[in-house]
């Protein structure tokens, strides 16, 4: 609270105000106390029972030869992947 120069007892009432009014949620991540914005936090939420939805079946074009998908897209698109993107895509296919 010093970057702020706001004494910490008056961010911890205004947070609980806010999370009270619902424009903020409190949460708790890697159990990490956390507060986001309600309306990231609901997307967010929905983002991952989304992507956990999808994870759950297999697509319908099958399985996907990474080494050989990933130089093709590349080429074609003219983009070099990052290489966690690379490795998003070994995780799904």
């Amino acid at each position: 609270m010093k970057l702020l120069e706001i004494p910490a007892p008056g961010i911890e009432s205004a947070v609980d105000a806010e999370v009270a009014e619902g424009e903020l949620v409190a949460d708790t991540v890697d159990a990490q106390a956390c507060v986001f914005l309600a309306a990231l936090h609901r997307a967010e939420r929905s983002i991952a029972a989304h992507i956990g939805r999808l994870n759950e079946g297999r697509p319908p074009w099958g399985p996907v030869d990474t080494g050989k998908a990933i130089p093709w897209v590349e080429k074609k698109l003219s983009i070099t992947l990052a290489d966690s993107q690379k490795q998003a895509l070994r995780l799904v296919s």
